[in-house]
């Protein structure tokens, strides 16, 4: 039985939340509103997409997984729960800089790991070829 591979997604979403959040500024996802599962606050999505504030403090409850984030907060002054699954977060970054990473779908993220080809990126056997630069 082949083992499922985990995506990196929720890997590097918690990377950059970390690093956003460390640096002060405000942490903001891009996410696919039309996603099954997505537990949205769909009056302020447009063209099926929603930028959500998930700073610490615009929070409460944050939780990243592998499979969701999930969260409450104000919208309008009413509290909600928003559960977004990893798969619908097509972007993490800073609101200040405007740093951060943006992702293809998972189908061309694959197409474009298949491409690397690992044998022509390992070291050949031998004498180092070092250069002394003055």
């Amino acid at each position: 039985m082949k083992k499922t591979e985990i995506s990196a997604r929720p890997y590097l979403l918690r990377a950059i939340h970390d690093w956003v959040s460390d640096n002060n500024q405000t942490p903001l996802i891009l996410v696919n509103s039309n996603v099954d599962n997505a537990i949205l606050p769909q009056e302020y999505t447009s063209d099926g997409q929603i930028i959500l504030n998930i700073s610490w403090s615009a929070t409460q409850n944050l939780l990243f997984d592998n499979e969701k984030i999930t969260f409450s907060a104000r919208f309008s002054g009413n509290s909600r729960h928003v559960v977004i699954p990893i798969n619908a977060i097509q972007g993490i970054y800073s609101r200040e800089s405007e740093e951060g990473i943006m992702f293809e779908n998972e189908s061309n993220m694959s197409v474009v790991k298949n491409k690397v080809d690992t044998k022509d990126n390992i070291p050949q056997k031998g004498r180092p070829d070092l250069k002394l630069i003055k």
